[in-house]
């Protein structure tokens, strides 16, 4: 069988136009967003440290983060830790349980969906280069992955790196909503601007948080916006209907609205890849998808 591994990342860099929905289409005609078919999908996190950071806490990080998306009352997803695995998974041993880069085995038949922490980057510097997990200009903060059989609608297991090298200095807060973020991957969302009009621009001379999240308030920023942008615990609401539309609760849609037609150009050929987007001009709440 024929397998596609799915990933995404956080990263400070410019990001292409992205909205909200799902991150892949598959299924028998290549066009079903695809998700895990059991919602209660369990997460096997490494037994080693994140960097400074003691496993216990790293633990008590990342658990905080799936709460944000398990708190989701219109959505059937939930996150929870399982197993840990066996050992400290490092530059010398995570090909044994996540894909080695640019390999065809994907390891998704074992059972496990760890959350790796990568200590220093040096697992993130062997998927993307030397240096975008390791020293002071590392660029790529994590990122997820999952695997799906081409012609299935359902994710077979997945796996998210997190970056502990503490040259980067990413306060707790931002470390938490970037966990949060590299979840949204795994479980099957794509990055998402909503109405952000995607101008970030890095400047050398200010901190990366404030050169690269300047032309909205924070809350404004849904949690899957490329940028770890946002600064509160809690998903924006674009991320909650995007959640809920790939795993809904057995109500959510005969409660919300829909808007359904078609984007063309004037001579009637179809815009795909589009951001569009809708706001309710009474709370200010903003909600997008991709056209396809």
């Amino acid at each position: 069988m024929l397998r596609n591994l799915f990933s995404a990342l956080a990263v400070y860099l410019p990001a292409l136009a992205m909205a909200g929905g799902p991150l892949v289409l598959e299924g028998p005609n290549g066009r079903t967003p695809a998700r895990y078919q059991d919602p209660a999908i369990v997460l096997n996190f490494d037994n080693g440290d994140l960097g400074s950071l003691a496993k216990a806490n790293a633990d008590e990080l990342v658990n905080e983060a799936l709460q944000i998306w398990n708190a989701v009352a219109t959505s059937t997803v939930s996150l929870s830790q399982g197993a840990d695995i066996a050992e400290d998974i490092d530059a010398s041993n995570f090909t044994s349980y996540i894909p080695a880069p640019f390999s065809a085995d994907h390891n998704d038949d074992d059972g496990l969906n760890p959350i790796v922490y990568d200590s220093d980057g040096s697992i993130i510097d062997a998927f993307f280069g030397a240096g975008q997990g390791t020293g002071p200009d590392a660029t790529v903060v994590g990122f997820a992955a999952s695997s799906i059989i081409i012609g299935s609608s359902f994710f077979t297991e997945g796996f998210a790196v997190i970056n502990g090298n503490d040259e980067l200095g990413v306060p707790q807060l931002q470390l938490r909503l970037i966990v949060a973020h590299e979840l949204g991957h795994f479980i099957g969302l794509d990055h998402s601007q909503a109405d952000i009009d995607n101008a970030e621009v890095l400047d050398p001379f200010l901190p990366r948080q404030l050169a690269s999240c300047s032309t909205a308030p924070p809350d404004d920023y849904p949690l899957m916006y490329p940028y770890a942008c946002r600064d509160s615990l809690i998903l924006h609401p674009d991320d909650d209907v995007a959640v809920s539309t790939l795993y809904p609760a057995t109500d959510f849609f005969q409660n919300q609205g829909q808007l359904k037609g078609t984007f063309v150009t004037s001579d009637d050929a179809a815009v795909r890849g589009a951001n569009l987007w809708v706001e309710n001009t009474l709370t200010g709440d903003v909600y997008s998808i991709v056209s396809d």
